[in-house]
């Protein structure tokens, strides 16, 4: 098999995904209306009225895949890589549930798209195994690997080899370096120098060039991609991350040109609308099933003391703009009089006995499902703040204004890792950047399942 072969057969296999899908929501409609496991007094619906819906779908779910990025993890399959896999299939399946939930006009069984989604996401998770266990058989036998140099000078090319070296099932076999100093690297031999590149390359028939200097030049790496001048070839460059986040640096265009943008966010752009979308429709979705609890918390609040049952405070949000965040009311009325605005603590006196319990298990925050709703903050995202703390925690917390980026969120990345309450703001403002910097549908998910867990079985607010 030639190389070019070897990517035809991945391009398909990966398109193959799409008629898995499909023929596992088919296997969903046998299932509920002729396995004998459901009641179906009324009547059996012709299939054809399922399957231009069902091929949507499939094209939905594939569609998330390549803006998750899936199809380009390379190598034997990681608990992390599964993780990822497993969290883009769980994301498919929220959005065609808010999709079949909103769309009043949807004559299909709902309850054949449930179906239809467990059996495809085991049916698709298996079907990815094989795919991937196929591929890494194929590159052990020799068929896909792309040969590939490394350029560069001291400790990072040293570690960029063991990596490589290491999982051979990459697809990369490394022939050798190309540096300008006196070193050596075992296992790696030394093919010339900088200047001698272009023909180095092609001697070697080389594909791909990992570039690995202690100190990013941008002018020094150019120098060396046009040195090279070499169609077909893959140049890699990998910074010294002491000298450049790699996470705020995004490849973009402007009026033609293209730009380096550093600094531009994940969350921003395109990205940034779909979470957007996203919120509007959870929210909504939450608030109308949410909507007999709400009453009844709003109830026994407003019965067990004087006062409203919402509570209304100034928050930070967006770029630091202030708006009106909505919880349940879990203290009295003068909480604050004597103390001003203080963090909550464990045992704190100033809370009601409802309120205690609707802090420990967050139900207080569930009118800020309004506040999503509104577009003040997202339902994922770092936790707002009061005027008065962002002010003092912005001139003594190095980053802090960094987390005022992305809209703010009824839960985050810091929460489920157990900032909250009394600790840390330098810690919890480290969680909050990192989420800020690494922003993702598929994280978002992880968040909000984590964060519904811990609410169930280890509640811990206060």
């Amino acid at each position: 098999m030639t190389d070019r072969g070897f990517r035809i057969l991945k391009i398909l296999m990966d398109l193959a995904d799409v008629p898995v899908i499909y023929l596992g929501l088919l296997a969903s409609y046998h299932l509920r209306f002729h396995a004998g496991l459901f009641d179906v007094t009324k009547g059996i619906p012709p299939i054809e009225a399922y399957q231009k819906s069902f091929l949507a779908i499939a094209v939905l779910w594939y569609a998330l895949f390549l803006f998750e990025d899936i199809y380009s993890m390379r190598g034997r399959l990681t608990l992390e890589q599964f993780l990822r896999v497993l969290r883009t299939i769980l994301l498919a399946s929220v959005l065609i549930l808010a999709l079949v939930f909103f769309i009043r006009s949807f004559e299909y069984s709902r309850l054949t798209v449930v179906i239809g989604l467990g059996v495809t996401s085991i049916i698709l998770g298996l079907f990815h195994l094989l795919k991937r266990l196929l591929f890494v058989r194929l590159q052990d036998l020799g068929y896909g690997v792309r040969r590939a140099v490394l350029v560069g000078a001291g400790d990072p090319i040293e570690k960029c080899y063991e990596r490589l070296s290491r999982q051979p099932d990459l697809g990369f076999e490394v022939i050798g370096m190309v540096v300008d100093e006196d070193m050596e690297v075992e296992g790696c031999p030394k093919l010339g120098t900088t200047s001698e590149i272009r023909q180095i390359l092609m001697d070697n028939h080389v594909q791909d060039v990992f570039v690995a200097w202690p100190e990013y030049s941008a002018k020094r790496v150019m120098h060396v991609i046009q040195t090279a001048g070499m169609a077909g070839i893959t140049f890699r460059v990998i910074p010294d991350v002491y000298s450049l986040i790699a996470s705020s640096v995004h490849l973009g265009e402007l009026a033609g040109l293209p730009v380096i943008n550093i600094g531009l966010l994940p969350i921003q752009g395109t990205a940034g609308q779909i979470k957007h979308g996203l919120d509007f429709i959870l929210s909504a979705v939450g608030l109308v099933l949410l909507s007999p609890l709400l009453l009844l918390v709003a109830v026994a609040v407003k019965l067990e003391s004087r006062g409203p049952a919402i509570y209304a405070q100034e928050r930070c949000g967006l770029d630091g703009r202030s708006f009106t965040i909505y919880k349940f009311r879990s203290m009295r009325v003068d909480a604050e009089s004597e103390t001003g605005p203080v963090w909550a603590s464990a045992n704190d006196p100033r809370k009601t006995r409802i309120g205690e319990f609707i802090r420990k298990y967050s139900i207080d925050e569930l009118p800020q499902l309004y506040n999503v709703l509104r577009g003040d903050m997202s339902l994922v995202g770092p936790r707002p703040e009061r005027p008065n703390f962002v002010e003092e925690f912005r001139r003594r917390v190095p980053d802090y204004m960094l987390r005022h980026n992305v809209r703010t969120g009824i839960t985050g990345w810091a929460q489920i890792n157990g900032m909250r309450g009394q600790s840390s703001i330098e810690d919890r403002t480290k969680y909050d950047v990192w989420y800020v910097e690494n922003w993702s549908l598929a994280l978002d998910l992880e968040i909000l399942l984590r964060t519904l867990w811990l609410v169930l079985f280890k509640p811990d607010g206060y």
